[in-house]
């Protein structure tokens, strides 16, 4: 009998000295999002144990199979309580979950917008370039950004970009892809990305061809340096695998940074030339086995046509979407053609 009551007695002892699995302050579960479990260990392990996953019987995982991709959209710190208890491996609430990059292209993929179209893979292996960790701020480091996002930076220099222009690149859970102006594609068309790229990335990111890529799109530019004083041809090649861009083309053109548009597509084949730019002649052609492009030659290339040069195209998909790419090319002379006549 005696045995028993010690017993008894031990047992109620060690239930009253058991840590109990909750959270002791209703902010718990967004704290634990924007990552205070391991920024502030000694407060949260004591108050905030439940949304920090240190409860022996609470595993560190997704509940579902959707909590990669809600994550990359936001959801982490916009619904805190549900995904801080169901989804706390995705927005890395474990003591194992590292803010790293786990490969050399991780940069790369994040501006071309893997982190919502294959959220599975990169949630796991590029947290950092997709901004799941502490003190990533969706914000511009430099005054630059915008100007540095319009002239293709983010796919040229995204290991850069993706650190220091996270805003101007679009890689922010609450960065939309739209057109909130409907004046924007004019605004681009007449060079308002280049001339204005804070006001144009907020409200015209869409017509301004800074939204993720698209699998089975491709918009290609090759780069000249001109070393004779040749006609110089600049070609633009827009492709999409099972897409018919001779009826879903929109518009398509070139721009040159100082210039503005100088050749423009539209209306099926329709070519439209800026006739301020010295121009000798235009081409361009759309064919649904090979894609489409612009073709512009010029008679005298001079070093002020040298400079980027940005391809831009619009087209509409089989499912009604709305789909702009860009592609930047650049033009350099080596000896100077400006006084010397071409045929």
């Amino acid at each position: 009998m005696m045995l028993l009551i010690v017993i008894l007695a031990l047992t109620c002892i060690g239930s009253s000295l058991a840590v109990e699995c909750v959270d002791k302050n209703q902010n718990c579960s967004s704290w634990a999002v924007n990552w205070e479990c391991k920024k502030n260990p000694n407060f949260m392990d004591v108050n905030c144990r439940k949304s920090c996953g240190k409860c022996d019987h609470v595993p560190c995982v997704n509940n579902n199979i959707n909590c990669s991709m809600w994550a990359v959209k936001g959801e982490c710190k916009a619904n805190p309580k549900y995904m801080a208890i169901n989804c706390g491996k995705a927005c890395g609430i474990c003591d194992n979950v590292e803010c790293v990059n786990k490969n050399v292209s991780c940069s790369k993929w994040a501006v071309r917008g893997e982190c919502k179209a294959n959220p599975d893979y990169m949630v796991n292996n590029c947290r950092k370039a997709c901004g799941i960790c502490p003190g990533v701020a969706c914000v511009n480091k430099n005054d630059s950004c915008s100007k540095w996002a319009v002239k293709g930076e983010c796919k040229a220099n995204p290991d850069y970009m993706v650190i220091n222009c996270r805003k101007a690149c679009g890689i922010c859970s609450d960065v939309e892809c739209v057109n909130k102006n409907e004046n924007c594609s004019r605004w681009a068309l007449k060079g308002e990305c280049t001339t204005n790229p804070n006001f144009m990335l907020d409200n015209c990111r869409k017509a301004c061809g800074l939204c993720a890529e698209v699998a089975g799109l491709s918009f290609t530019a090759d780069d000249y340096v001109i070393n004779e004083c040749l006609p110089l041809h600049l070609k633009c090649t827009l492709t999409a695998e099972g897409e018919k861009l001779s009826s879903s083309l929109q518009f398509m053109y070139i721009k040159h940074d100082q210039a503005g548009v100088i050749a423009t597509v539209a209306d099926g084949a329709t070519i439209t030339i800026n006739p301020n730019v010295g121009l000798g002649q235009a081409k361009g052609e759309i064919s649904e086995k090979l894609g489409s492009f612009i073709e512009l030659a010029w008679k005298n290339p001079t070093r002020q046509q040298a400079g980027s040069y940005l391809c831009l195209a619009q087209f509409k998909k089989a499912d009604g979407k709305e789909v702009v790419l860009t592609s930047n090319l650049s033009v350099e002379f080596e000896q100077c053609c400006d006084d010397v006549g071409g045929n």
